[in-house]
């Protein structure tokens, strides 16, 4: 398998006739961190999680679920696949990613609508 990298962040990157990655949600919470997020997944798509990972802390991208699905916020990946979750899901991934880069406790319901709280945003 190719090294999978984030290519974009916008859903109008995203290739026509290319496959989404999606799950539902709604399990990451305090005291939890990113290992623990990966051991829900099968490892097959643990490479696509550590490349949104990684880009998610290079850029700074820390939004909602809303955001996600309403304003296209999402990781394009080299081989042209997206994530396409549910706002749980998406709350769950930037719980787990930001309580791992912030070593603090995180809940995916910080990041599952609206705009996000100002203590989430620092």
């Amino acid at each position: 398998m190719e090294d999978i990298t984030v290519i974009s962040w916008d859903e109008n990157d995203i290739p026509k006739g290319t496959a989404a990655i999606g799950w539902w949600g709604g399990f990451f919470e305090e005291g939890m961190r990113w290992k623990d997020y990966l051991e829900a997944f099968n490892e097959k798509v643990h490479p696509y999680l550590e490349a949104a990972r990684k880009s998610a802390v290079e850029n700074q991208i820390k939004v909602s679920g809303e955001q996600h699905q309403y304003d296209g916020i999402t990781p394009v990946f080299s081989d042209g696949r997206c994530f396409q979750m549910t706002y749980g899901a998406w709350g769950d991934f930037m719980a787990a990613v930001w309580s791992e880069e912030e070593d603090r406790d995180r809940h995916y319901m910080e990041f599952y609508s609206g705009d996000l709280r100002p203590d989430v945003q620092s």
